[in-house]
């Protein structure tokens, strides 16, 4: 018997070394940049582009000195989490892309004129962020005649901020460069890590490893998962930077954080170095408190013509354009949230919650007011809870109970669970105006983060975009 013990006693000790060994990633394989396709595209493909941008620009009537030209200002690899963790075979990816894949596709398959990797900056190590670098300096040479190239590339980050409360919700910004010589450019991305893990929270932990490698499958098809833990433990072993320290007096290999958009604008401009900033994403209502809206980011910049006058309209989650009145939560008199009813094409998840409830007490044989309070502090509960597991207050529910609700059913492919707070119609709409608010006298508004001169950049499409938000009034502290 004792035998038998010290045996079972050696394998858990031999298993669970070799688990802690393996969550180390000594098994993994970093991906690196990748390698470029040193070529640029046809000649012959450049010129038809060229006929078919001037057609383009002659059917809207674009005066001669004006181009349309194509790109995507927002676009990842596999060097950021999110990317690497739906890129492994456990949800059905196809492996790891690198930034140099990014740079292919952009010019061989998707066609683009201009692009940008933005990675986010809380997965980027010093590493990664050297080779993004270098990366970008070949993609860009390349591209051919550099007085004429076929595409053009730029540098730059995702600055990832998720706030659990409208105060202190930002959301997401591309920080975008000008230029790609180590010596203008930031020595590291800054993120916003400590906003999204307070007290040095480390989310690449050796027991998320450990899960990782467990759930993985054996044979050769468990390498990306031996690369994944490999990448995470990297991102587990970086040092914070110290606060209150200039930006070029830090070490080149610490993480730096910026905790809201203030904070992110004052570091950039302590590098002196030009600079675009995008938000995006400030609808959608996965991560966005449900009452967020721009006014304190409106109120909070110092310059915004300089700092952010392009946002991003539309991606793969949803388009965050439109502006509602309905909300997924009522505000008191108190502050206190509460569940409001349905209006006009909107439910509030909230209130589904309630009906999902009447409905089973209703089936159960109660009275209507029994199965009303029940509905009621069903209500009351999913508020409480709140945000995206909102849905955990009606135990054993399914998908098709919800049916529609909370979203916004007559907006063209709405981000999910839209939050029209955060909507650009809101964000070009809002003003804040200067002089006697009491005496309710209007002097000039101070104009919006985002400038109507989009069209410069974006083209003449825009435009119309612009002409058709400009019906809604210009009001102050908030929309009709």
């Amino acid at each position: 018997m004792r035998r038998t013990l010290e045996i079972v006693v050696f394998v858990v000790f031999i298993a669970s070394a070799f688990g802690y060994v393996v969550s180390l990633g000594v098994f993994g394989e970093r991906q690196g940049w990748g390698e470029v396709t040193s070529t640029s595209r046809a000649p012959a493909t450049v010129a038809r582009r060229v006929s078919q941008l001037e057609r383009a620009r002659e059917q809207v009537a674009a005066p001669g000195e004006k181009q349309i030209l194509f790109g995507d200002l927002h676009a990842h690899t596999t060097l950021s989490f999110d990317a690497f963790s739906i890129s492994l075979p456990m949800n059905t990816g196809e492996g790891a892309h690198p930034p140099a894949d990014a740079c292919d596709f952009a010019r061989f398959c998707a066609g683009l004129d201009f692009w940008s990797i933005n990675d986010h900056a809380e997965s980027l190590t010093a590493r990664d962020w050297a080779e993004t670098r270098e990366m970008v300096r070949s993609c860009n040479a390349a591209a051919g005649d550099p007085a004429n190239p076929d595409m053009v590339t730029y540098l730059g980050w995702e600055w990832t901020q998720i706030g659990p409360t409208p105060e202190t919700h930002y959301g997401h910004k591309n920080v975008i460069l000008r230029d790609v010589d180590d010596d203008v450019v930031p020595a590291r991305p800054i993120a916003s890590r400590e906003q999204l893990f307070p007290g040095g929270d480390d989310p690449y932990n050796a027991i998320m490893r450990l899960g990782l490698i467990a759930a993985a499958p054996g044979g050769q098809g468990r390498q990306p998962y031996h690369d994944f833990a490999l990448y995470l433990r990297d991102r587990s072993a970086r040092t914070r930077c110290e606060t209150g320290i200039d930006v070029r007096a830090l070490p080149p290999d610490c993480a730096e954080s910026a905790s809201t958009p203030t904070e992110l604008f004052e570091k950039m401009d302590e590098w002196g170095f030009p600079y675009l900033v995008i938000p995006h994403g400030n609808t959608w209502g996965f991560y966005t408190p449900p009452l967020t809206s721009w006014d304190k980011q409106l109120r909070s910049h110092s310059d915004p013509e300089r700092h952010e006058f392009l946002i991003e309209v539309f991606s793969g989650h949803g388009n965050i354009e439109r502006y509602r009145p309905w909300r997924a939560l009522g505000q008191g008199g108190d502050g206190e949230p509460f569940c409001p009813a349905p209006s006009d094409g909107y439910t509030p998840e909230c209130w589904q919650a309630g009906e999902i409830i009447r409905a089973r007490c209703l089936e159960e044989g109660a009275t209507d007011d029994d199965c009303d309070a029940r509905a009621t502090d069903a209500r009351r509960q999913h508020v409480i809870l709140g945000g995206s597991i909102g849905y955990l207050t009606v135990p054993g529910s399914q998908v098709e109970d919800w049916l529609d609700a909370g979203q916004c059913t007559d907006c063209y492919m709405p981000a999910y669970n839209h939050r029209p707070g955060g909507s650009v119609q809101y964000a070009l709409a809002i003003r804040e105006f200067e002089g006697d608010a009491a005496s309710g006298k209007r002097t000039e508004p101070q104009r919006s983060f985002i400038l109507l001169e989009i069209h410069r950049l974006l083209g003449w499409e825009t435009m119309a975009f612009v002409a058709e938000v400009a019906d809604i009034p210009i009001i102050s502290g908030g929309c009709p």
